[in-house]
């Protein structure tokens, strides 16, 4: 990933998220952190407007987000 590439992560809070926020901030990425209960049309508007280079998730709902904006997204 280059400089300024968004990373979004969607999890539940997790002593690992300080981790992968710390590693992207270092690495110069921007870190969206997304609440995986949000409603559907909630995360596709933010996964869309963000246009993410990689979404990072623990839950399969939230693939299944990014699997619904098309092919070239999931």
């Amino acid at each position: 990933l280059e400089r300024g590439s968004v990373v979004a992560v969607a999890s539940r809070n997790r002593p690992e998220l300080l981790q992968v926020y710390l590693a992207a901030v270092q690495a110069g990425w921007y870190f969206l952190a997304l609440d995986p209960e949000l409603p559907s049309a909630s995360l596709q508007a933010l996964l869309r407007d963000a246009s993410p280079s990689v979404v990072l998730t623990d839950r399969s709902g939230v693939l299944e987000q990014v699997r619904a904006l098309g092919p070239d997204r999931g």
